[in-house]
């Protein structure tokens, strides 16, 4: 399977049950179906990688375990953090405006508007956001069903869950 998302400038739909359509003017999410008028980022689980895609990359589902697709964009003031991280599944992340630095696997990349990054997971990420500018992202992450209506994120050092959290997340659905 791919996991992939693409940027679209004008009117777009998806129509594919593993389509997932963030219309950026609105701040509205479907999945399976839906339509927006641009700009939007269209995500879809497919076969095969999407060669009109921002990104596109593998992912490899356990059979015995029933998955979900969760999109939620995350906010951030200028300069805010999330500390080093985990999250229970893959996908795809797109800044919407501003810019995030992220950590992982001893690389470090700034990602600016409409550039977009995969997180595996179980790979510890720092992300951080630009130092005078609010930055966003939106993602679709496939999750175990478990976590259905849950945050999913773990914190590497157990003292930074304590620490203020600046960030905020808003969850549009959690879908089979």
């Amino acid at each position: 399977m791919h996991l992939s998302v693409e940027f679209h400038g004008g009117p777009v739909s998806c129509m594919q049950p593993h389509d997932v359509l963030y219309d950026i003017g609105t701040n509205i999410a479907s999945m399976g179906s839906g339509e927006s008028e641009g700009p939007a980022l269209l995500w879809s689980l497919s076969d095969a990688p999407s060669p009109s895609a921002l990104l596109t990359h593998p992912v490899t589902l356990d059979a015995t375990t029933e998955w979900i697709m969760r999109c939620d964009r995350v906010d951030f003031p200028p300069a805010g953090v999330a500390y080093r991280h985990t999250h229970p599944g893959p996908g795809i992340r797109c800044t919407l405006f501003g810019g995030l630095t992220i950590e992982t696997d001893g690389h470090t990349q700034r990602y600016g508007q409409y550039q977009a990054w995969f997180e595996s997971g179980p790979e510890p990420v720092l992300a951080t956001a630009d130092q005078e500018t609010p930055s966003a992202f939106a993602r679709v992450m496939l999750l175990p069903a478990k976590w259905r209506g849950q945050r999913t994120i773990t914190y590497v050092d157990p003292e930074d869950a304590e620490r203020p959290k600046l960030q905020r997340p808003t969850v549009f659905f959690d879908e089979p």
